[in-house]
């Protein structure tokens, strides 16, 4: 830490109004190393929080009183639109998402350690810690889009059929579609571990990809679906021969497809599925790694555990967790005792008689 952060933390992080950004972040910053993160993650947040605070301290915020919407939105503006002298980092799109990331996570720890009362940051774009707002989807919901991906590659007239006319890139993005979904339903996998498995990570014998490009850095292996690995033998099988990488997943030009990439082409399935009447709410493709792991959480603590890729079962249950309740009601209501009982205890309902028609007299 500098030199002008080293201030006693204090025992418990007050609410007040007062106090010095640095030294809040230096109270992070100290919590962030108690709870064991490597030096280089805390070397990052560092950098990215004393940026932030830099940019804050020069439209007059140095204290929690001025903090609001409008400060930190000016904040993050200023960052993407300065200079690299000034700032010292570089001006990509992947270190500006990188710096939004880090400052909405400077607030958020902030409010959770009581810096923050809500009545400051009221009306804040705050990171979406409640991961109960991701809308899950239900299993005739999965059935319905795996049938949509099928109808969204059979318009003949569809604009993604600009590579080739004969079909043959068309059925390639169909089943990289598939590829990518299964991959997010079934295994549940981040976005960037789908667009990272390479071709030889995939063992089809023992059922299982290993996973290089995780979020941890920690390499680990995940189960595989049958329907998934029958999707991998056809895509493989019509691998172009224009590719230019070793990844299993690629783009049309035969480039390594990014992170970003595989989720717009799910997103623009969907809203497409929309657009033709197909009941699909809103849904992204981490979305589908919820799914996946709320199932397995309801078979047991560690099956979820090991399916997130986590090193602790209470993460997992945190992160994961709003998904098993309504498993739990799912399951339950298909497998309640005194409910089934109740079904095979009441009488099925007596038929009604039949009824005779009346006779009627012919007039003499």
């Amino acid at each position: 830490m500098n030199a002008d952060d080293d201030d006693e933390r204090p025992i418990r992080a007050p609410a007040d109004p007062g106090m010095p950004l640095k030294k809040v972040k230096a109270y992070l910053i100290a919590e962030a190393e108690d709870e064991g993160f490597r030096p280089a993650t805390l070397k990052n947040k560092q950098q990215q929080w004393e940026m932030h605070l830099t940019l804050l301290a020069t439209q007059g915020v140095t204290t929690l009183a001025g903090v609001n919407r409008a400060e930190i939105k000016s904040a993050l503006r200023a960052y993407k639109k300065a200079p690299v002298a000034r700032s010292g980092l570089p001006r990509k799109s992947s270190a500006i998402l990188t710096h939004a990331v880090q400052v909405r996570t400077f607030w958020r720890r902030a409010h959770e350690h009581r810096f923050v009362p809500e009545y400051l940051l009221a009306g804040s774009k705050l990171p979406r810690s409640d991961q109960a707002s991701i809308r899950v989807a239900t299993d005739d919901e999965v059935v319905l889009i795996v049938r949509m991906i099928n109808a969204y590659y059979e318009v003949a007239t569809h604009p993604d059929m600009k590579w080739s006319r004969d079909g043959v890139e068309l059925e390639r993005q169909r089943l990289r579609s598939l590829l990518i979904f299964y991959l997010a339903v079934s295994s549940g996998l981040r976005r960037s571990e789908i667009v990272g498995i390479g071709v030889d990570d995939v063992d089809l014998a023992q059922a299982i990809v290993r996973l290089t490009k995780t979020k941890s850095r920690k390499v680990r292996e995940s189960p595989l679906a049958p329907q998934t690995i029958e999707i991998v033998k056809q895509y493989n099988a019509r691998r172009s021969q224009a590719v230019t990488t070793d990844r299993l997943i690629y783009g049309e030009m035969g480039e390594a497809l990014s992170p970003l990439g595989a989720s717009r082409q799910i997103e623009r399935i969907l809203t497409w599925g929309r657009e033709q009447g197909y009941p699909i709410p809103h849904l992204t493709l981490h979305s589908f790694r919820h799914k996946a792991i709320g199932a397995a959480l309801v078979d047991s603590a560690e099956a979820g555990r090991d399916l997130a890729g986590h090193a602790s079962i209470v993460t997992t249950q945190v992160v994961y967790g709003h998904t098993v309740a309504k498993n739990v009601r799912e399951t339950f209501d298909r497998t309640d005792v005194l409910a089934r009982l109740a079904r095979q205890t009441t009488p099925d309902p007596a038929p009604e008689p039949q009824r005779k028609p009346p006779i009627r007299h012919r007039a003499v």
